[in-house]
């Protein structure tokens, strides 16, 4: 069962492991060089280990054509991919020299450039139709997506004291998945155009999903928006300080332009990934036939979600056709899941309210008593989940204004913002399919349609 990637490209996936032994092997030595290196110098740059962290992407990209026993395309890839990270070096090593460290819009237009004419060419060398058009969405998915492994160490600034080996077991696995996400995401471009009704194939919550590729585009979805949740909110954070007049050592490295670019791009990667996964999950759940409202809701949970993935990936699958799919989805049990996230968010969001009211009315400024009065009015929503829709919005909705008001008494110092906005984006996901699952008429084949409801309603 093959829904999402070809043969070829399920293959270049199944070895993945070969680009991330490439990363492991170049970003290990480099990271222990530059640690020495600082160690005795100050106010020099690391050349040797900045040519270090960016080799490994230019070998890395050949791989897809050893997998394709295209050798002769491998290496003009290679060497034009290593042509173009040069470049790129040379510019941020002349920025270095003439004391013009801000990476601007000059500084972004060329990666965006040298990645450009990469996917053109692997595009050409690849053959088949829309050359341009699949690698301006390659673009456009890798350059926004892959490059998220980076903001790892923003995800783990408390641990920035702990000793160098502790950080690199925590920092390190997830800064050599890059070509988990590259490939990924890239397959994803391509079949864009290389696949009639692909779209809508994405777009759907009844497709049959085999286990492989609902574990491979778990892992990739899932880890879009967890690193997207932070690369926003490492924006957010030097947006804040541009405008506050601050000049911090963040954003004195970014131009004004570049950090609005950037913001506005993790802000659509992370709402296309959170849709995609809802997607992907669903289309899983109903594949298999599992109508276990618990383990859907621990797909969106960090760490806990090993344990869905795990029973998930190895069920067997019970509907053979999205129709089968349909029905399921239609007809499965409610689950008691629902009660428990009513109660639970009930008792939390007046414990909250009542709790910062009272500990911090010494001093309630007025985005205290603003995130306070949303705590309490939201005590109000919880219980009304299963029977009003409009309150899954309205909790939504009142959650994100009691973290932006957090960003603004913290003037967007708070790293842990853009997670926070994540999080509420994903649990609409979550409560939507809890308490109101329903599927878009074009979803809805014609046969499980009733007469007595509008397509696409769903009643328990």
């Amino acid at each position: 069962m093959a829904t999402y990637f070809s043969a070829v490209q399920r293959r270049v996936l199944k070895f993945i492991w070969i680009p991330v032994l490439i990363y492991l092997a170049f970003y290990l030595p480099a990271d222990i060089h530059q640690r020495d290196f600082y160690l005795s110098t100050v106010n020099q740059l690391d050349y040797v280990s900045n040519v270090l962290f960016v080799l490994p992407f230019s070998f890395a990209i050949g791989y897809e054509f050893l997998m394709r026993n295209k050798y002769r395309e491998l290496i003009i890839l290679v060497l034009i991919a290593l042509a173009g990270s040069l470049l790129i070096e040379f510019e941020f090593f002349f920025r270095f020299k003439a004391k013009s460290h801000s990476y601007g819009l000059n500084s972004l237009l060329l990666a965006l450039f040298v990645n450009f004419q990469l996917l053109i060419v692997r595009a050409y060398l690849l053959g088949g139709p829309q050359i341009w058009q699949r690698a301006l969405t390659g673009l456009a998915v890798t350059y926004f997506t892959a490059t998220l492994s980076s903001h790892i160490f923003t995800l783990t600034s408390p641990f920035h004291i702990s000793a160098f080996w502790l950080r690199e077991v925590i920092t390190l696995p997830f800064r050599i998945l890059f070509p988990v996400l590259y490939f990924t995401g890239l397959f994803l471009a391509d079949n864009l155009f290389s696949e009639e009704g692909y779209l809508e194939k994405l777009k759907s919550k009844l497709e049959r999903i085999s286990s492989k590729e609902y574990l491979v585009l778990y892992l990739f979805l899932s880890l879009v928006c967890l690193f997207g949740a932070t690369a926003f909110g490492y924006q957010l954070g030097m947006l804040f300080s541009k405008f506050g007049g601050r000049g911090s050592f963040l954003a004195g490295h970014y131009s004004i332009f570049v950090v609005i670019i950037f913001l506005l791009s993790y802000a659509m990667v992370c709402a296309a990934a959170g849709y995609l996964l809802r997607n992907v999950v669903i289309s899983r759940m109903n594949t298999i036939g599992s109508d276990n409202g618990w383990l859907y809701v621990l797909h969106y949970s960090v760490l806990l979600n090993i344990i869905p993935v795990i029973v998930w990936s190895n069920a067997a699958s019970v509907h053979k056709t999205e129709e089968e799919n349909a029905v399921f989805y239609l007809t499965k049990t409610p689950s008691s899941i629902g009660m428990v996230i009513m109660c639970v968010g009930t008792v939390c969001a007046f414990a909250t309210g009542f709790y910062i009211l009272s500990a911090m009315s010494h001093a309630a400024g007025g985005y205290i008593l603003g995130f306070s009065a949303i705590c309490l009015f939201n005590t109000f929503l919880h219980p009304m989940l299963r029977k009003f829709k409009d309150a899954v919005y309205g909790i939504l909705i009142l959650n994100t204004i009691s973290v932006l008001l957090l960003a603004l008494a913290a003037r967007g110092e708070d790293a842990y913002v853009g997670s926070m906005l994540m999080t509420i984006y994903l649990s609409f996901y979550v409560l939507i399919e809890v308490f109101h699952p329903s599927l878009e008429e074009y979803q809805l084949p014609e046969e499980t349609f009733d007469v007595d409801k509008n397509p696409g309603e769903v009643s328990f």
